[in-house]
């Protein structure tokens, strides 16, 4: 009984030894193999002979000391061509190198084989058009959506190169296949980029479209660039995206988009128009920076704040929405010398220069890799600056209370409407203030409540307008603004009267018969609101 169950156990180990040995003999196997003057990376299973082609660079050809040239086909009338979609048994599924440099090839065809095109793989080469294939007609192989970026466990190459870098004679891209997404610098410095086609069938499955990003600088200086229709699965536009296209007219299809990022358009001097999405929520700073022909722009409600820079040097811009927005950044909208009237009734911060009227300049540069960076100048303004500005109405909301340097220079409107219950107060710097214009405080019309027209007589710098008007506006009696009709608010009114200290008093609110002085009448005229309320 022993013996048998000792024999039972080791053969049990034997049997377990023996999986093992089996199980570690079937290796993942790694070769080089040259075809049609290129090298590839085969990585396939040794005991069952399942892998993967990855193409990684020209071979080299030892008679002549030189990389072997590439044989073409014939694509009427140019040569074209054919990535090759097997290596023996082995579809080609990446393309890591191989083309970036070299000045031999003009049209390409990307078999629907391809699955990955790694960083820089196409970068500095002479290639004019790129054709993704997405006809499922190779070998036995499902079509996949194409990604962009990674390396191979051979290749090894720079993480932040885009992969169509530098083409400089590259002038049409289709894609007849989904793509997971446009990475960082994918076309940067393609001067002759034209076109770029996404054509794929509605037949692939919509889970698979998963472009959400155009990543940053992706056709940063893509000069000839005229039209681009956003693939409506993306949300994300990144830095710099198309910065310095300086041809772009026209963004279609912009409707999926949620997120506008650092100079995403700036320097897009022929941009005329764009439809922006109703849902976007985030728009960052330069994102329109000196687009010269752009004239109006409808911004969606969720906005509510302009970062700096944002629609700097919009030089013909004369239309656009603020309703909603609340903080203006350094510069949003210097150099918009043709808007004729702003309504920043919902305004509480407003930076600095952010409407300035003179000449405005801007350098707008990208490191090498992702984020573009601005130097800036503004000139024109002064004691004895001309008149560059178009700004005829400002209405500056109840909420503004400081406003800073060369707010509005350049400058000089028909009338300044300000709702503020205090007089704003300036952010000096100098010995002169120059938030506004000087002819401003000489012909401006200063427009406030007429409660209020002595504190802006007395008040630093508003004192400096030759002619402040009083408006008659009826208080609506939320003397302490705590949004509520009490006689906590009749308190109030009468501690002010009094001369006493109130923790929070709107002089415009409690000028309910609107006469424009604060006395006893507003008290009972207080009172009666309240009965008649209750």
């Amino acid at each position: 009984m022993i013996m048998n169950h000792f024999f039972i156990k080791s053969l049990c180990v034997l049997l377990l030894a023996f999986a093992c040995y089996q199980t570690a003999s079937a290796e993942v196997r790694y070769e080089i193999v040259d075809f049609e003057g290129f090298e590839y990376e085969l990585i396939y299973d040794d005991d069952t002979w399942t892998g993967t082609a990855s193409l990684i660079s020209r071979a080299w050809n030892p008679e002549t000391d030189e990389f072997y040239s590439i044989q073409y086909g014939e694509w009427n009338p140019d040569s074209v061509y054919y990535v090759p979609s097997m290596i023996g048994d082995f579809p080609v599924t990446s393309i890591y190198g191989g083309f970036g440099g070299f000045s031999d090839l003009k049209h390409v065809v990307i078999p629907s084989t391809v699955t990955t095109i790694g960083r820089g793989a196409f970068a500095g080469s002479s290639i004019e058009t790129i054709y993704f294939d997405g006809n499922n007609y190779y070998y036995d192989y499902n079509v996949e959506p194409l990604t962009f970026g990674g390396n191979s466990s051979w290749y090894v190459n720079h993480p932040t190169s885009g992969e169509f870098r530098g083409c400089e004679r590259l002038k049409t891209v289709e894609f007849q296949r989904p793509i997971n997404k446009i990475s960082s610098c994918m076309f940067l410095d393609c001067p002759k980029l034209e076109h770029v086609y996404f054509n794929y069938s509605s037949d692939y499955n919509q889970n698979s479209m998963s472009l959400d990003t155009i990543g940053n600088s992706a056709f940063f200086n893509c000069t000839s660039l005229k039209s681009f229709e956003i693939p409506r699965s993306v949300k994300v536009i990144g830095d710099g995206a198309f910065a310095y296209c300086t041809n772009l007219e026209t963004i279609d299809e912009a409707n999926g988009i949620t997120s506008i990022g650092r100079y995403a358009f700036a320097e897009c001097h022929q941009l005329q128009g764009i439809t922006l999405n109703p849902a976007l929520q985030f728009m960052s700073e330069g994102a329109f920076l000196n687009c010269y022909s752009l004239t109006s722009i409808s911004l969606p409600d969720a906005i509510t704040t302009i970062q700096d820079n944002t629609f700097y040097d919009c030089r013909n811009l004369t239309n656009i929405n603020l309703n909603n927005v609340t903080t203006f950044g350094e510069r949003a909208f210097a150099g918009c010398n043709k808007l004729t009237e702003i309504d920043l009734t919902k305004a509480q911060n407003i930076g600095l220069s952010a409407f300035f009227g003179g000449h405005v300049y801007c350098v707008l540069s990208s490191d090498s890799y992702s984020y573009p960076s601005i130097g800036y100048r503004e000139e024109g303004w002064g004691t004895t600056e001309t008149t560059l500005g178009s700004l005829k109405n400002i209405t500056l909301g109840e909420n503004v209370t400081l406003l800073e340097d060369r707010t509005f220079v350049g400058h000089v409107p028909d009338t300044i409407t300000c709702w503020a219950p205090a007089p704003p107060e300036f952010t000096i710097t100098t010995n002169y203030n120059w938030t506004f214009s000087t002819q401003a405080y000489d012909s401006t019309v200063l427009r406030v409540p007429r409660v209020l027209v002595n504190d802006y007589r007395e008040a630093l710098i508003w004192s400096r307008f030759e002619h402040i008007e009083g408006m008659t506006v009826l208080g609506n009696g939320d003397a302490n603004c705590d949004g509520q009709l009490s006689i906590s608010d009749v308190t109030a009114l009468i501690d002010k009267l009094l001369g006493n200290d109130t923790a929070a008093f709107n002089p415009i609110n409690a000028d309910v018969d609107g006469n424009g002085e604060l006395g006893i009448k507003d008290v009972t005229t207080l009172i009666d609101k309240l009965l008649n309320n209750n």
